[in-house]
């Protein structure tokens, strides 16, 4: 079947659509829905840089914007390989490297985005490395290793032990 590309002019983006023919005055909902198979962001000039924390937002790194402007003021977000503050504009071409909770991101930016959309259509404005795969595997393993060969007391401790490891603590 024949693909066709669909225009959808917003103020602030040009979205282009890759789908099957549709009838004239169908909404973005119904576009975006059943009938897309794919959705490129195209944006104007002015539009072509975004702030990091907005982008980390968008790309669902992160769940609100200020917990990504607190990740970045906090030296989390790297970008090219230096610290950069919440309203620094990223680029397509971009690196990013990302620490969340003992996990590091090594990602390229592939688009840009405005708003949050859902996490198949967010995963399309980043790439990650694959020594960014192979680490986060590595660290997996050795968390899932560290679990394993510990090994937790068999029941909790009864009264009689409770008093031991109060009167143990405070000796100490």
């Amino acid at each position: 079947m024949k693909r066709y590309y669909y225009l959808f002019v917003n103020a602030t983006t040009i979205i282009i659509f890759s789908c099957v023919p549709v009838r004239f005055g169908v909404t973005l909902k119904s576009l975006t829905h059943p009938y897309s198979s794919s959705v490129n962001l195209v944006m104007s000039e002015n539009q072509k840089k975004i702030r990091i924390d907005k982008w980390l937002w968008a790309a669902r790194f992160f769940k609100t914007r200020s917990s990504a402007t607190k990740a970045v003021q906090g030296g989390k977000v790297h970008l090219n390989d230096a610290r950069v503050k919440p309203a620094r504009t990223v680029n397509i071409g971009d690196t990013l490297v990302i620490n969340r909770n003992e996990i590091t991101f090594i990602i390229n930016i592939c688009g840009l985005s405005h708003y949050r959309r859902p996490a198949s259509e967010a995963q399309l404005l980043y790439e990650e490395t694959e020594e960014s795969v192979l680490q986060r595997e590595g660290q997996r393993e050795m968390k899932r290793l560290l679990r394993a060969s510990d090994n937790p007391p068999p029941k909790r401790p009864d009264k009689r032990e409770r008093r031991k490891i109060r009167e143990f603590i405070r000796k100490s």
